[in-house]
C-alpha cells in the first residue's frame, strides 16, 4: 500500500522487491521462533494455522453476505438459547474441574460468550413479548 510511484512498471518492480524482502524477514522470524530448528512441530503448527486463517478469510470474503444472513437468522432463532445453555454448562464443568489457568481462562471466555448469547435471546424474547402485549391492548 505504501508503494505509489507514477509508473506502473516501477510499481511492479518495487512490489516484487518489497515482497522478496518481506519474505526474507518472515523467514528469519520463523527461524527465531523455532530457536534455529526449522524442523520442529511448531513450524508445522504455524504453517497449518496460517493456511487455515487465510482459507477462512477467503471463504468469508467470498460468502460474506450468506454468512451474515445465516448469522442473523441464527440470532433470531431459539437455537441461540440452547447453544448458550450448552456452552455455559460445559464451561462451568471445565472451570470447576481444572486447576490449569489456561483452561480456566479459555472456558471463562466461552462462558462470557454463552452469557452474551443468552442475553441476546432474552432481550429479543422480551421485545417480542412487549410487542405482543401492545397489540393485545388494542
Amino acid at each position: 500500500m505504501g508503494i505509489s510511484y507514477d509508473d506502473k512498471e516501477t510499481n511492479r518492480v518495487a512490489s516484487i522487491l518489497y515482497g522478496v524482502g518481506d519474505g526474507l524477514i518472515v523467514d528469519e522470524v520463523g527461524l527465531l521462533l523455532t530457536f534455529g530448528n526449522y524442523w520442529t512441530s511448531l513450524t508445522y503448527a504455524f504453517l497449518v494455522i496460517f493456511l487455515a486463517f487465510i482459507t477462512v478469510l477467503l471463504f468469508f470474503y467470498r460468502y460474506r453476505s450468506l454468512i451474515v444472513q445465516e448469522l442473523s437468522e441464527f440470532l433470531r432463532s431459539k437455537l441461540i438459547f440452547y447453544l448458550g445453555i450448552f456452552l455455559f454448562a460445559v464451561s462451568a464443568a471445565f472451570i470447576i474441574q481444572t486447576d490449569n489457568s489456561f483452561v480456566t481462562t479459555v472456558t471463562s471466555v466461552i462462558a462470557v460468550i454463552a452469557i452474551i448469547l443468552l442475553m441476546i435471546f432474552l432481550l429479543r424474547h422480551l421485545k417480542k413479548v412487549q410487542k405482543n402485549k401492545s397489540f393485545a391492548a388494542f
